[in-house]
């Protein structure tokens, strides 16, 4: 999660300075649930950007993950001027943060349009 708030050659897209929702801005984060909208949509355009962005053995062995997350309204679907981050990841490691993120849903009952915000120590 840090590394998605600092820059880094290997983001996608390849912007200077971002405002990303749900960090440092002043506009949360919002829950989307209904699996029929926002997050296919950002799972979709996560799958058809990642293969334009990174070669094949650069995918390799990875999955390509998204901040903001998929399973928000503010996803690379419908991030505004590209304010969204793409980067390959270990695969256990991003299963760890998609189970970990179900769990503050859970416990927090964040629900359907429900804002929150991202605060990375």
């Amino acid at each position: 999660m840090k590394r998605s708030t600092q820059r880094r050659e290997s983001d996608h897209p390849p912007q200077s300075r971002r405002a990303v929702k749900g960090s440092c801005s002043n506009k949360p984060l919002t829950r989307a649930t209904d699996w029929t909208n926002a997050p296919v949509n950002n799972e979709n355009e996560r799958d058809r950007i990642c293969p334009l962005v990174w070669k094949s053995t650069e995918l390799a062995g990875k999955q390509c993950d998204e901040y903001p997350f998929h399973s928000t309204h503010e996803g690379p679907y419908c991030a505004w001027l590209n304010n969204y981050f793409l980067r390959p990841v270990d695969p256990s490691q991003n299963g760890s943060h998609g189970a970990d993120l179900g769990v503050f849903y859970n416990r927090y009952r964040i629900l359907e349009n429900d804002p929150f915000w991202v605060w990375v120590k």
